[in-house]
């Protein structure tokens, strides 16, 4: 009974980020094929603006982790968490501003795409702000308050987008209009609700210092995080460019077999995220062997899921190929690539399950050090064998053994050398 509770007490928290990160991902898809059915120009905006995109999640991210991680380590201190937060959301429109200035200076202003770019980028904010108060959610337990908004925002996205876009005026600027409007009322929602729960210190003062500290807590804990995701970017771009030695179409294969492995890669994430949680709860109450009997349920239970998703992947690999693509050269070389890819799935799940509750924990340093080590080991030992023997299957084949040996580690990690959860996180020294 009592490994069930705390299974089950990490489920309560995974499943509304994952069924959450699902919609995210299904609203993603659904304007991206409603912009590009309205006007072909549109999806190739949409592809132009992959950088801007990624470079936004790698900051939503960062965001997300630090609100997560100010709400837990300043738990005892719930009535100054309000004017934090808003602290946060002003360092975050700095930021945007910044961004968006630095696009204008380096690619101008002149073209319709660029107008996009910069609309996006200032719309970006909002969602800054509607990430912020999820993560507080989240970290004060009302994770399914978070989901409701979540979904509900995505649903609004899709059916707002669609309606502004059909008005015939707006053209591709209906999704950052869009964006405003969803992300602005579920920021207001989701502040009301805090408001109402935890209440708000009107006489918390808002100084140069206190700036300074948030100032403080984003660097040190989000910076990482934002590395790690622009680490993924350009491993991707590199990958491409060994694999554009073999044609096109392994080119896509291998495109399309990354977005597959991305989405299958949520549960890990999420999983990974809850325990991060939980431990930061338990660590601030003492309860150190507690967590390292959590860390332990997850690792376990990332190992069945992955095996499971393993299994079934390889069985009906043809047929989600098949359904996904219909150029049959393409479809040859998905499955290809997808059967190597698919045995490193428990590896990689379990690496990224304990790199997202590194970066809750305030250890994403060590995160970003994996990734960036698993990164420079498939470039150096992957490309150079398949570009030595003139053959994709070498960089796949060395896929599944780097992404594996993430395995060995953790065992280690989790299993015998728990001792850093004893000590105070950087987390919680930050935050004070």
């Amino acid at each position: 009974m009592q490994h069930l509770g705390k299974i089950k007490n990490i489920m309560a928290i995974a499943v509304p980020i994952m069924l959450s990160n699902f919609t995210l991902l299904i609203c993603i898809l659904i304007n991206t094929r409603v912009l590009g059915n309205y006007n072909k120009v549109y999806f190739y905006y949409l592809a132009l603006a992959m950088p801007v995109n990624y470079i936004l999640l790698a900051i939503y991210e960062a965001f997300r982790t630090c609100s997560l991680g100010i709400c837990q380590a300043t738990q005892n201190k719930n009535h100054q968490l309000i004017w934090q937060l808003k602290r946060m959301m002003f360092l975050g429109a700095v930021l945007i501003i910044l961004l968006a200035l630095f696009y204008v200076l380096v690619f101008g202003y002149r073209k319709e795409f660029d107008w996009f770019a910069i609309t996006m980028l200032i719309s970006s904010w909002f969602v800054v702000c509607s990430v912020i108060i999820g993560g507080a959610l989240y970290a004060l337990e009302k994770q399914n308050v978070a989901m409701f908004i979540t979904i509900s925002s995505s649903i609004l996205l899709c059916l707002i987008n669609y309606f502004l876009l059909h008005l015939n005026f707006l053209g591709i600027y209906s999704i950052n209009i869009a964006v405003v409007l969803v992300y602005m009322g579920a920021t207001w929602v989701g502040l009301k609700f805090l408001k109402s729960s935890i209440g708000e210190n009107e006489s918390s003062k808002t100084n140069l210092r206190s700036f300074l500290s948030i100032w403080r807590f984003l660097y040190s804990v989000g910076m990482p995080i934002f590395s790690l995701y622009i680490v993924i970017f350009v491993s991707l771009f590199v990958y491409n460019t060994i694999l554009q030695n073999f044609g096109s179409e392994v080119v896509s294969a291998f495109s399309l077999v990354f977005r597959l492995q991305s989405v299958l890669m949520a549960p890990a994430i999420a999983l990974g995220i809850a325990t991060g949680i939980i431990i930061n709860r338990l660590v601030a109450r003492g309860e150190v062997a507690s967590a390292a009997q959590y860390l332990k349920y997850t690792f376990v239970l990332t190992l069945i899921i992955y095996l499971s998703i393993t299994v079934l992947i390889y069985l009906f690999s043809a047929k989600i190929i098949g359904w996904l693509v219909l150029d049959l050269k393409i479809q040859q070389a998905a499955v290809q690539c997808l059967h190597y890819f698919v045995f490193s799935y428990v590896g990689l799940g379990s690496a990224l399950m304990y790199i997202s509750v590194l970066e809750q924990t305030g250890y994403n340093k060590r995160g970003l050090f994996i990734n960036c080590l698993l990164f420079v080991m498939q470039v150096v030992f992957g490309g150079f064998l398949a570009l030595k023997f003139g053959s994709q299957i070498y960089f796949y084949a060395t896929a599944l053994v780097v992404n594996s040996l993430p395995l060995i580690y953790l065992a280690y990690t989790i299993f015998w050398d728990t001792a850093y959860l004893s000590q105070p996180s950087r987390l919680f020294l930050l935050a004070e």
